[in-house]
């Protein structure tokens, strides 16, 4: 049977009088756990930056003590991946997951582990190249771009991303779609289509080329304007405190 099949996987374990009561609706926080499992079986392994680590353990003290303990840590690390929502600490964790919370979770889980699943989406950095310079002629260099500029980032429901950020979310989703963030801050890994934070992560750019000289990026609220071209070395990069988020999708194999 399938239940004994996931049962026997580790995915579920039912109730600790050993039943299982298929029939019943799932929790949030249930969904969570069962989720968690499902990708430490198929070899992802939840990942955060050092330099993030204090503001995800700062996430995690934000869940109301309404939310069991066993499942506090599985809805912090959907949540703050931004591999499904719904697990956040302002959402209900006794409530039942929805349909489209479920789809949308269940999407993100087959894109990280499975590169079939992954067409009309960009992992190539020619192909994301292309879609960013297309914005060169509807943001030319100079186009008013300051602090009232928003843009509701598909990575997060609960976020309008502004400023710097509403202009590198809105090239991001253009090239990634819904496809979750990991972050990092290796120079040498960067890739077209990233977005940097630099200034000790009080501005945002984004990478549309790569060059000899250092990563050439594009920018909003650069002096309220939007800017092409800069150039950032390696060195301005350490120097300024540099994160990296990155879209690009990785694909992972069964653990054993």
């Amino acid at each position: 049977m399938n239940i004994e099949k996931v049962s026997g996987l580790g995915i579920l374990s039912g109730y600790s009088n050993g039943t299982f009561k298929p029939n019943d609706k799932i929790t949030r926080e249930q969904a969570a756990v069962v989720v968690k499992r499902l990708l430490d079986k198929l070899g992802y392994k939840f990942h955060i930056a050092p330099e993030y680590q204090w503001e995800f353990e700062l996430f995690i003290k934000d869940y109301p003590r309404s939310v069991s303990s066993w499942a506090v840590e599985a809805m912090a690390q959907l949540c703050f991946d931004t591999i499904g929502y719904g697990f956040g600490p302002w959402d209900n964790s006794k409530e039942g997951i929805t349909l489209e919370e479920s789809i949308f979770t269940l999407m993100k889980v087959f894109r990280l582990t499975n590169n079939d699943l992954l067409e009309g989406y960009s992992d190539t950095q020619a192909e994301a190249k292309k879609i960013l310079n297309s914005f060169k002629s509807r943001y030319p260099t100079g186009t008013p771009w300051g602090g009232e500029k928003s843009y509701p980032w598909i990575m997060n429901r609960n976020l309008m991303a502004t400023a710097c950020s509403a202009f590198t979310s809105e090239l991001s989703d253009a090239v990634f779609g819904d496809l979750p963030v990991d972050y990092h801050s290796d120079f040498e890994a960067i890739k077209i289509g990233d977005i940097l934070r630099v200034n000790d992560g009080g501005h945002d750019v984004i990478v549309i080329d790569i060059t000899e000289k250092g990563v050439v990026v594009a920018e909003g609220n650069f002096a309220g304007k939007v800017r092409w071209g800069a150039v950032y070395t390696k060195e301005q990069f350490v120097n300024s405190g540099g994160g990296v988020q990155t879209r690009y999708p990785v694909v992972y194999t069964l653990a054993q």
